[in-house]
């Protein structure tokens, strides 16, 4: 499965064509987490687990402490 085109422009400073859903979900659970929109979400729940999103938004670095608040209220 690769991303869908109406995401692939939360990815601008990578080739999203070159992302790997498994090798890379770190990377993409961030991203979409922090800019995506509500497509976005969509599509995100329904490749990886509530468990993974909820661990990644919790570990990374790269979402702000408000999408962080968020993401650790949804149950996993």
């Amino acid at each position: 499965m690769r991303i869908p085109a109406n995401i692939k422009k939360y990815f601008w400073d990578t080739d999203p064509d070159n992302l790997k859903l498994r090798g890379d979900s770190y990377y993409i659970i961030s991203r979409l987490l922090e800019y995506g929109n509500v497509k976005a979400i969509k599509w995100l729940l329904k490749i990886y687990p509530r468990r993974t999103i909820k661990i990644t938004a919790k570990k990374s670095r790269n979402i702000s402490g408000r999408t962080k608040a968020f993401w650790g209220n949804i149950r996993a």
